[in-house]
């Protein structure tokens, strides 16, 4: 048995934990090596059920990534985009398109020259379009799409609980220590709360195509991932949050399948 709230105490008894990983990503990625967990990028939850999202307390980024999921068509659909929509980079002037864009359902952005972008829910087709406008609002492309059954599986599969964890950063010579003491268990509301947040401009997609700058496949596309992305003031939008001195509960492995069990006060 294995309760998640003790194990993160348990680490936080150790005193402030040294950072071992570069960037934006070294607050959860120390937290996950702590936890025993290796780095993926799989769509079941980080932890016996539980997904776990953590951050800096002094991070201004306002946006959490629920999850990754790429277009229909995938890595051709990314590829497509970037060639046809994406733009160069004026920091290093290459020769090299990007595409870094977050897309909204509720504002139009602009891309690429004077195109526009948008995102709209087609409950007719059950999809998510990609909306590529000309400055005169005509659609110019909506071939971009994301199936709403394939977005419902990786919702509920990876975010049915959710453990946010906002963490002190202490710097030692140079050298960032985190402690996470600061944790929120959430339990999802449901996929057509996410639709609606979606409609409102709460959850927006997020594109990180970009390419390879050196080795051999220097120039060839790479994809960060497209996230779906929460603003962070909405998230009890999605998810009831469950309080941990009212509520019991464990975690339990079963055989070969990972269950969470709540025991409701």
């Amino acid at each position: 048995m294995i309760d998640i709230k003790q194990e993160i105490k348990k680490i936080n008894n150790k005193g402030p934990i040294l950072g071992t990983f570069e960037g934006s990503q070294n607050v959860g990625m120390t937290l996950e090596k702590a936890l025993g967990k290796k780095p993926d990028r799989k769509s079941e939850p980080d932890f016996y059920g539980i997904e776990i999202k953590s951050k800096g307390k002094g991070n201004i980024y306002k946006y959490i990534t629920l999850f990754n999921c790429g277009p229909i068509g995938k890595n051709q659909e990314i590829i497509r985009i970037k060639e046809k929509y994406g733009y160069f980079n004026k920091k290093n002037k290459t020769a090299y398109k990007i595409f870094n864009i977050a897309v909204y359902c509720n504002k139009l952005v602009q891309i690429g020259g004077n195109r526009l972008a948008t995102i709209k829910i087609d409950y007719q087709t059950n999809e998510i379009k990609l909306l590529i406008l000309s400055p005169y609002l005509e659609i110019l492309d909506d071939k971009c799409r994301w199936s709403l059954e394939e977005l419902k599986k990786r919702l509920e599969n990876k975010l049915n609980f959710l453990c946010y964890i906002k963490a002190d950063k202490y710097v030692n010579n140079g050298e960032k220590y985190f402690s996470y003491d600061d944790v929120r268990l959430y339990k999802l509301k449901g996929f057509n709360e996410f639709l609606k947040l979606i409609e409102m401009g709460y959850i927006r997609i997020n594109f990180k195509i970009n390419y390879y700058k050196s080795g051999t496949l220097q120039g060839k596309t790479y994809d960060h991932g497209t996230g779906f992305e929460i603003y962070e003031s909405a998230l009890d939008l999605l998810f009831t949050k469950i309080d941990w001195n009212l509520h019991m509960w464990n975690i339990w492995d079963q055989g070969n399948k990972k269950t969470i069990l709540f025991k409701y006060s």
